[in-house]
């Protein structure tokens, strides 16, 4: 008796070495395979990620494309080139802007320089210089209400 109780825990403990064996193989064939599942899932996230840090501020007509786009993502991707619609037209409607701006601009700087260099150029009379005092101070008040516009 005392004989197969020595063998069935020598059988037993040969069958904990076993079940352990295959319980490590198997979580690790888990893993392996959960790993494997999960970077074919995100397949399409990456592409994605991909085409966005694609897109700056000189790409701004880039959308991204929806080939190959799993349904699941189809609702971020619309999200995501509605908003490159917005901000293409917010630089759009900023570029306009700081252009006319430097249009604007140029004509008051252009008139205040010109009437400096005339009046620098040669020896005028105090009416004159006063005239012009008047005249750049205009050109300033409008440089003024410029600037306190974009404000």
């Amino acid at each position: 008796a005392g004989r197969m109780l020595v063998e069935r825990e020598q059988m037993l403990a040969a069958y904990r070495v076993k079940l352990w064996w295959a319980l490590s193989l198997g979580a690790l064939l888990a893993s392996v395979l959960g790993w494997l599942i999960s970077r074919r899932a995100l397949r399409p996230v990456r592409h994605l990620t991909r085409q966005a840090l694609a897109i700056d501020v000189q790409h701004l007509h880039l959308r991204l494309d929806e080939s190959a786009m799993p349904s699941e993502l189809e609702p971020l991707r619309a999200a995501l080139n509605q908003m490159l619609n917005r901000l293409e037209q917010g630089f759009a409607r900023l570029s306009r802007f700081s252009e006319d701006l430097a249009h604007e601009m140029r004509t008051p700087l252009g008139n205040l320089m010109g009437q400096t260099q005339q009046l620098l150029h040669k020896d005028r009379d105090a009416e004159a210089y006063h005239a012009l005092l008047v005249s750049n101070q205009e050109e300033y008040e409008r440089l003024a209400r410029m600037i306190d516009s974009m404000l």
